[in-house]
């Protein structure tokens, strides 16, 4: 993986985790959660993939 994909890849695993943090939580419509739930899902199902060992 080049760098620059690496720092995108990073940074949307930073916003993934700003987004579903417990500390301060992010009001937004059910709708958009939806949409944003498979994204997380896809975007750790592409971590799991690359990262298995």
């Amino acid at each position: 993986m080049r760098v620059n994909q690496r720092s995108q890849f990073v940074g949307a695993c930073v916003w993934s985790c700003a987004i579903f943090n417990p500390f301060a939580p992010v009001r937004l419509p059910r709708e958009l959660w939806a949409v944003l739930n498979v994204g997380a899902a896809a975007l750790f199902g592409i971590v799991a993939y690359r990262h298995r060992g």
